[in-house]
C-alpha cells in the first residue's frame, strides 16, 4: 500500500527529473523489498528551506544501528541472512547519494528501528550557483509535518 502525502503548496523545482526518479525509485524499491508483505510505504513531500524534501517511510525491520553509518558506502550490504535472501549489490544507496550530491541536494537516513525506516531526500528549488551553495543539515523530526 502506498500513502502519498504532498503539501499542495510545494514549489516547482528546476532539477534533473531522471536523477530524482532514480533516487526515489530505489528508495521505494528498498522499502518494499525489506518490509513485510502488504506493508505501507509512505511518501511525503514538504517545503524545507530553499527546496523540497521527500521522505520515504516503511514499516520494515529497520537497519541495525551498527550498520547505519555505512549504508551509503559502495558495495556495503547489511550482513544478515534476511538481507542476503533478497539479493542486491550494495550499490543502490551509494548511487542514490552520489545522484543527490550531483543535484546539489542531500540524501540521509532520518531514523531506523523496529517500527521502520525513514530516508529523506532534499533537492534545491533551483540548481546551486557557486561553490558556497550548500544543502541544509537534516531537519529534526519535529520540523517536518507528519
Amino acid at each position: 500500500t502506498f500513502d502519498l502525502r504532498f503539501d499542495p503548496s510545494l514549489p516547482l523545482i528546476e532539477t534533473d527529473e531522471a536523477k530524482v526518479h532514480q533516487i526515489l525509485s530505489n528508495l521505494v524499491e528498498n522499502a518494499l523489498k525489506y518490509s513485510p508483505p502488504d506493508t505501507r510505504v509512505t511518501i511525503r513531500g514538504a517545503r524545507m528551506g530553499d527546496g523540497v524534501v521527500v521522505s520515504v517511510e516503511d514499516e520494515g525491520r529497520g537497519i541495525p544501528e551498527e550498520a547505519q553509518d555505512r549504508i551509503f558506502e559502495r558495495f556495503y550490504q547489511v550482513d544478515s541472512s534476511a538481507t542476503r535472501s533478497v539479493g542486491g549489490t550494495g550499490l543502490g544507496l551509494y548511487i542514490c547519494r552520489k545522484l543527490a550530491d550531483a543535484l546539489g541536494g542531500r540524501l540521509w537516513l532520518e531514523r531506523s528501528g523496529p517500527e521502520g525506516t525513514v530516508f529523506r531526500l532534499w533537492v534545491p528549488s533551483a540548481p546551486a550557483e557557486g561553490e558556497d551553495a550548500a544543502a541544509p543539515e537534516p531537519a529534526k523530526p519535529a520540523e517536518l509535518s507528519r
